[in-house]
């Protein structure tokens, strides 16, 4: 983990968690930001390609768990210098998502994801917590 990192990209996760819905006026359902922690335990203490096909697929979540998925490739996007207007973060299909990890798969990327679960993690609290 980069410390660094990860607070540099608070601000990403904040416009991500916007940009796919997860926050709404001021809110965000608590039970995303379970979901987010546990996609970072499942990818330090696993690997990130079976955290990725894990989230990939809604099976009896409560939250539409792809959408953190999502918000991290946000967060990506974001730090290679994509401008946030360029990004259509509700058209990232997590199957690609998933193939990209497959063929690109390194410790570097596996870092750059966990960083940016954890950015996503710390933005959560900028909003409120509601259980609905």
């Amino acid at each position: 983990m980069s410390i660094q990192r990860v607070n540099d990209w608070i601000v990403y996760g904040k416009e991500a968690l916007i940009a796919l819905k997860i926050a709404e006026n001021g809110k965000i359902v608590k039970t995303f930001r379970s979901q987010i922690s546990s996609f970072g335990a499942a990818v330090s203490m696993g690997n990130l390609k079976s955290a990725v096909a894990f989230f990939s697929e809604q099976a009896s979540a409560s939250v539409p768990r792809e959408n953190l998925l999502r918000a991290i490739c946000y967060v990506l996007q974001r730090n290679d210098g994509v401008k946030a207007e360029d990004i259509n973060a509700k058209a990232i299909k997590t199957n690609e998502i998933f193939d990209y990890i497959c063929t690109h798969e390194s410790l570097q990327l596996k870092n750059k994801f966990l960083d940016a679960s954890i950015a996503l993690k710390l933005a959560m609290n900028l909003f409120e917590l509601s259980k609905e």
